[in-house]
């Protein structure tokens, strides 16, 4: 599995691509890199803070330092898209779908990223 690593002004480049492409140009969004101990909880690769009434939201994306702690795959940009997408889904979040709602944003990033990534290739 390869790893996909960015510096933190590659990360504000994605951020505005994706806040674009995923149109949550609405909100106030800011991403920064942090280390595993400023998470919320072990084995994650990202976290994302919101205010759902003033569209204004916080991302933590995991530092590369910490990938060897994580069991996930270690691709940046897939991370902030479904931390994004988090955003999409903020009005139904709720403990009782969590799992659910978790895996289907999963699965959207990765197949958002990869026919981008897809489609720059052919360009």
């Amino acid at each position: 599995m390869e790893q996909i690593i960015l510096s933190e002004e590659q990360l504000q480049k994605k951020l505005s691509y994706w806040q674009n492409r995923l149109r949550l140009k609405d909100w106030d969004i800011t991403v920064s890199i942090k280390r595993m101990s400023q998470f919320s909880s072990d084995n994650l690769q990202g976290e994302c803070e919101w205010v759902l009434q003033s569209k204004v939201a916080r991302i933590r994306i995991l530092d590369p330092d910490d990938f060897t702690h994580s069991i996930l795959t270690n691709d940046m940009e897939e991370c902030l898209v479904h931390e994004l997408l988090h955003l999409h889904f903020a009005p139904f979040d709720n403990e009782k779908n969590y799992m659910v709602q978790e895996q289907a944003i999963e699965a959207i990033a990765k197949a958002l990223v990869e026919t981008d990534r897809l489609n720059s290739k052919i360009k």
